[in-house]
Order: C-alpha cells, then sequence, then structure tokens
C-alpha cells in the first residue's frame, strides 16, 4: 500500500512533467541550487525539531488524511492547501525524506 504523503504528492505532481517517483542521494541533493527544489520532512514533528536538512518543511503523513486514518486522504480542496502551505509548485522538483 502506498503512504499516505506519497500518494498525495503523486496527485499534486499528476498534471507536472514528473510523473513517476524518482529517488536521489544525498550528492544530488548537495549539487542542487539554493531554492531549486522543495524538501519536505515527512518524519514526526519532534523529530523535525530536533533536526533536519536545511530549507525542509515538516509534513507528517497525518498532515494528509482525515483524523490520522491511514489510508484515507483528505478531500482535494484541503490537500491542495496544504501542499501550496508546504512551498509545492509546479515548476519544483519535490524530496521527500524521513
Amino acid at each position: 500500500m502506498r503512504p499516505p504523503l506519497a500518494a498525495a504528492l503523486s496527485l499534486a505532481l499528476a498534471n507536472s512533467a514528473l510523473a513517476a517517483p524518482v529517488f536521489v542521494d544525498a550528492p544530488a541533493l548537495r549539487a542542487a541550487p539554493p531554492g531549486a527544489i522543495t524538501l519536505i520532512d515527512a518524519r514526526a514533528p519532534w523529530r523535525y525539531r530536533a533536526g533536519h536538512l536545511p530549507g525542509a518543511v515538516s509534513a507528517p503523513w497525518h498532515a494528509f488524511t482525515p483524523s490520522r486514518k491511514e489510508g484515507q486522504l483528505r478531500p482535494t480542496k484541503a490537500l491542495e492547501a496544504e501542499l501550496r502551505r508546504l512551498g509545492l509548485r509546479a515548476d519544483r522538483p519535490v524530496v521527500i525524506y524521513d
């Protein structure tokens, strides 16, 4: 089963040039110019507060689910609002890590 966060981001990317997930490694992240990608830390908020990659925003999986119900997503308009809040843009790749 696909994790909720990945499913939400797949919905967000459905109309972009990036149709399938792409995996990147640390050297590729370091090589990216500042602001060229959106970094999303999918770990629990306390882990994000304990330390995260520079420029990353916190978005634990439950931010995309109704009442933390695993396997379900919030309504489309709510997902779109959350993805916008996180800074997702159609012209910028997204990297999610946990």
